[in-house]
């Protein structure tokens, strides 16, 4: 638990930074914000302008020690869950999405990911996704998100020519009041 005027910079390099390393190395990672409305879930892992979230810096991070990494492939995907629908926040039509069981592991079928090659992609991707994010007006927040976001980052690299993938899951819920 952090104070509310807690930099992000320290939030990400307690929190985020350990789980990074173990990204890189090949371990799916997950983080999960939860608090009520208006508690800063959102800003912590977004941001704004220099006040830059987890997420960006996770980014910047995968992306800056990736480059020690043989035939590094970073993409991202963004999920919505809103009154128990799926919706892909990066596909234009954002269509709803079912969950299904799909060569012996779970899957969000009809999921776009986009390929991340500099913070700037992914910056555009969360935008993006955030401007069609489900939002309405509660008495602490007047553009409260009232939808789970859930943001994946995968990583898949050679070592040693086989290839190595891992997950980082960042979930961010609706509030909790």
């Amino acid at each position: 638990m952090f104070a509310p005027e807690a930099p992000q910079e320290d939030v990400y390099h307690t929190i985020v930074g350990p789980l990074c390393e173990r990204f890189l190395s090949g371990e799916s990672c997950s983080l999960i914000a939860y608090g009520m409305t208006n508690a800063g879930k959102t800003h912590t892992i977004q941001g704004t302008g220099k006040n830059v979230g987890i997420f960006p810096r996770l980014v910047t991070s995968v992306l800056n020690k990736s480059t020690e990494l043989v035939e590094p492939l970073l993409q991202l995907s963004v999920v919505e869950i809103y009154q128990e629908k799926l919706a892909d926040l990066l596909n234009a039509k954002k269509e709803r999405l079912f969950i299904r069981d799909g060569n012996g592991h779970i899957e969000v079928a009809g999921l776009t990911s986009h390929n991340i090659a500099c913070v700037d992609d992914a910056t555009q991707h969360l935008d993006a996704a955030d401007s069609k994010r489900s939002k309405s007006r509660t008495l602490l927040n007047a553009g409260s998100s009232r939808s789970h976001a859930l943001y994946t980052l995968t990583l898949s690299h050679k070592v040693n020519g086989h290839t190595v993938a891992s997950i980082f899951q960042v979930v961010d819920l609706a509030g909790s009041e």
